[in-house]
């Protein structure tokens, strides 16, 4: 790939590939996958990790020295990305809370005024032994719970600049060091991101990059893109790289009919935001859920059991791929099957073909079944 970038004049920014775990690494050592306030992350979705996690950092900074041993040299590769749109999704595993342990020790000496500053006294919440401090998952004091929040910020700010220092050990002083840090999500990127403290992440870092996606173009008022812009250049005080993006508006995928903007979820890296997608759906009166992907799928299918919702008497649900993630599901899941290989080869023949100037097609067609099952009928 490299090879051909170059032979085009292309240049290329490499991510170092640490923000989805395979599945053999998840069932060796199961502890990698996060303990949220939420229970166990089931594996599936990416980002699904404990950033703070022994034998994930072991495994994660082996694929990042092999990489850039591969591609530190191309004169095309320009800069290095570190992971993707990094949060620090929700971890309380046991290293995370040591963690948070050992940060409050030292902003607090002495326990006495950790005690009184948090007013733990109520409720007879008070710590009387570090080594004794409870799980965090249960507080009930809101200042407590919001330090955590401000130290799990500091847990991905400590993981960047763990990142670039491998990476430093091995890039020239010509190529940068940069991320794609993400916004506060209302359908649609808008405000700044609460899980991330981007200043003080991207001190390790040479220019800062962002992901931006834009709400359709009927409903695009420019408030969006220069609120979200505003905030990408003030990271660093400087002019930033938009790393990702799309063409055309966050969901115009319509063929002569209207979309409810509001009833369309793209955010979905994570069981709380899948939660969060069905239960406004389903609040919002929807019979009817299409998932992108089958492993949302399985997700949104555990949420509306928790809710006790009935597929398909009260709401129908659909999927694309029909892949094996759901073939044990009850009931069946009616799903749209295509060659998704076919569709990367095709992308990738028709990027080549533009590349060297030829037109292609706008839109290419590729033979797809609806597989009609249980959850639609």
């Amino acid at each position: 790939m490299l090879d051909c970038a170059a032979k085009y004049e292309l240049k290329v920014i490499v991510g170092t590939p640490t923000y989805a775990i395979p599945s053999w690494l998840a069932k060796k050592y199961p502890d990698i996958l996060a303990v949220t306030h939420n229970g166990k992350e089931l594996y599936g979705h990416r980002q699904n990790m404990d950033i703070t996690n022994p034998d994930y950092l072991h495994h994660a900074q082996i694929i990042i020295e092999k990489l850039m041993e591969q591609v530190k040299d191309y004169d095309c590769v320009i800069g290095f990305q570190l992971d993707n749109e990094t949060k620090p999704y929700d971890t309380c595993s046991k290293y995370a809370q040591a963690k948070f342990v050992e940060y409050l020790k030292n902003e607090f000496p002495d326990i006495d005024e950790f005690n009184r500053e948090f007013g733990l006294d109520y409720w007879s919440n008070r710590v009387d032994d570090w080594d004794a401090f409870p799980d965090i998952r249960g507080t009930i004091n809101m200042s407590l719970d919001a330090e955590y929040k401000k130290f799990q910020r500091k847990l991905v700010t400590d993981f960047f600049a763990w990142q670039a220092d491998i990476v430093k050990k091995y890039k020239r002083d010509d190529q940068f060091i940069t991320h794609n840090f993400d916004f506060e999500w209302h359908d649609y990127s808008y405000g700044m991101q609460p899980e991330v403290n981007q200043y003080e992440a991207a001190k390790c870092m040479d220019i800062a990059g962002c992901d931006i996606y834009h709400p359709s173009q009927s409903s695009l008022s420019g408030r969006e893109i220069t609120a979200c812009g505003n905030i990408a250049r003030g990271i660093k005080g400087d002019n930033y790289l938009v790393l990702e993006t799309e063409a055309a508006g966050n969901h115009p995928w319509q063929f002569g009919k209207k979309i409810n903007d509001n009833l369309v979820f793209l955010n979905l890296e994570g069981k709380a935001y899948v939660e969060k997608a069905v239960d406004d759906a389903i609040d919002r009166g929807c019979d009817c859920l299409l998932c992108m992907d089958d492993a949302v799928c399985a997700q949104a299918m555990r949420r509306l059991r928790e809710r006790h919702i009935k597929v398909p008497q009260q709401v129908k649900v659909a999927s694309f791929y029909n892949s094996s993630v759901l073939e044990n599901n009850v009931p069946s899941i009616t799903s749209l099957s295509f060659d998704s290989k076919e569709l990367g080869a095709r992308a990738c023949k028709n990027l080549l073909r533009q590349i060297e100037g030829e037109e292609t097609e706008n839109r290419t067609l590729l033979p797809y079944e609806v597989v009609l099952k249980e959850s639609t009928q």
